[in-house]
């Protein structure tokens, strides 16, 4: 679809295992609107597990995006998940703001398995607490790897695209919540072909972060759409995240489980949890949730990650 734009635009794009998808979004009075969205399926051999194993494969499937969403924007905000991507929860001492990044540098090594050399290294302060009479910071570190990170400025450079941002899709998630302003303690999973990302977040603040790799059969999403094999995995794997996440001390107790991605898969699940557990329920639709104008029912589930990586591009 195509909507008449007056100004600038932003792609976000998400980078799933066999398929990479868009939206486009643009600002008018303040109000964030609908552009276009698109979806393609790459070659067998493109993707594997969120990392490229075929640059020129996927060079192919941005040029096929931009051709069949019709996106007019060159400026991208894309979303990575892979096994090169480290997402850690560390607590510091607390010292001026300052000097909060030469502490960081100097002491991210020990929260991390790999060469500190070897990765890009970012961090955000989510809070303080007390610890005995000393008042420790609390950081979110991630770190990714600077082959894989290289690979995709490389496809994005051979797509001609400018990318103004890298997320990670675990923390894009939050997006979701922000919009909406839920303080509540609150579990999001969005389902994808190579990955399961989920984020446990309280008071808008992300507390728990987790990728579930997800074997589907043959990795052909025709074939899968209905796995009850797969509601089962998901449903293990998210009652061990919420049931690991409470085990700590001090937290709250999750209210609510907002499911995304594949969208008969995040309807099953609901189904199941509704039958189960006492727990709110919801499956995203991600223009309600990000409030931004469109065809609500046109943009599915599928698109919640890249809706959200197009907001950044406005933040």
């Amino acid at each position: 679809m195509r909507r008449v734009l007056k100004g600038k635009s932003v792609v976000g794009l998400e980078f799933d295992t066999e398929v990479i998808r868009g939206v486009e979004l643009y600002k008018r009075n303040k109000q964030l609107s609908l552009a276009s969205f698109a979806e393609v399926t790459l070659p067998r051999g493109g993707m594997r597990e969120g990392l490229i194993t075929n640059r020129d494969l996927v060079v192919q499937g941005l040029k096929a995006l931009w051709q069949k969403g019709d996106f007019r924007s060159r400026n991208v905000v894309i979303g990575i998940s892979n096994q090169d991507v480290l997402i850690r929860f560390a607590s510091f001492p607390h010292v001026p703001l300052n000097r909060v990044d030469s502490l960081v540098r100097f002491q991210a090594q020990e929260h991390l398995p790999v060469p500190l050399e070897s990765v890009e290294l970012d961090y955000s302060i989510i809070g303080s607490r007390k610890d005995g009479e000393k008042t420790m910071l609390e950081l979110i570190l991630v770190a990714g790897n600077k082959e894989m990170l290289l690979d995709f400025l490389w496809v994005l450079e051979k797509a001609k695209l400018n990318p103004l941002e890298i997320e990670v899709l675990n923390l894009t998630l939050l997006r979701l919540l922000k919009k909406i302003g839920e303080k509540s303690a609150v579990a999001i999973l969005n389902i994808g072909l190579g990955f399961g990302n989920m984020l446990v977040a309280d008071n808008l603040l992300p507390r728990l972060a987790r990728t579930m790799p997800l074997y589907w059969q043959d990795g052909v999403k025709k074939d899968f759409i209905h796995s009850e094999k797969i509601v089962e995995e998901l449903n293990r794997n998210i009652r061990s995240t919420i049931g690991f996440y409470q085990s700590s001390r001090g937290v709250k107790n999750v209210e609510k489980i907002l499911l995304s991605g594949i969208e008969p898969i995040a309807k099953s699940l609901s189904d199941k949890f509704k039958q189960e557990i006492g727990l709110m329920i919801d499956v995203v639709r991600p223009a309600e949730m990000l409030n931004y104008v469109g065809d609500l029912k046109a943009v599915s589930s599928e698109y919640s990650l890249a809706s959200c990586l197009a907001c950044r591009g406005w933040e």
